[in-house]
């Protein structure tokens, strides 16, 4: 759900309007990447991205959809989430029908890690990772292009992310 791909055979979903959420605008937008995509379909999230990821599951699922991480997904109905990210609620309340890993942060400013765990429960699938000093996960928590994910996608989807420059095949 970022603004560029650094590894052949992934795309990303570009949404806009970050200022205000169009839930149903980018709960399309993603269904539309993946209805574009022949053969499977692997899923990777990182915070409203990982809502949004979650809200199609729940309501849009295609079965070519093999799973993916949901990378320190926001909190959008905490009553001091951002004004701007509130309008993505409300979460899904019941397993999602596809395999999801969860990466979460011990110190997360967007989702506490006891409500990571309640949502990891709620959503089925796993916690594949807790990182205790995490912040969001993003590039300002000092994270940049990050080895940790590429490890995550490889373990479950089979498949290892490589830089487009490596003129690797297309992944799942």
């Amino acid at each position: 759900m970022c603004q560029r791909s650094d590894h052949a055979g992934f795309s990303r979903v570009i949404q806009d309007g970050w200022e205000d959420i169009d839930r149903d605008r980018w709960v399309a937008r993603l269904d539309e990447a993946v209805r574009a995509v022949d053969g499977e379909v692997f899923l990777v999230g990182h915070g409203c991205g990982a809502v949004t990821v979650a809200q199609w599951a729940a309501t849009w699922f295609d079965s070519r959809v093999v799973g993916g991480p949901l990378v320190a997904p926001a909190d959008v109905e905490a009553p001091d989430t951002l004004s701007a990210i509130r309008s993505q609620a409300p979460l899904p309340s019941g397993r999602l029908p596809m395999r999801t890993h969860r990466v979460l942060s011990g110190n997360d400013p967007f989702l506490s890690l006891e409500r990571g765990l309640r949502l990891a429960e709620t959503w089925g699938g796993t916690v594949a990772d807790v990182i205790p000093d995490g912040g969001h996960l993003a590039t300002r928590d000092g994270h940049g292009p990050w080895a940790h994910v590429a490890a995550l996608i490889e373990r479950h989807a089979g498949t290892t992310p490589r830089t487009a420059e490596d003129h690797a095949p297309s992944a799942r």
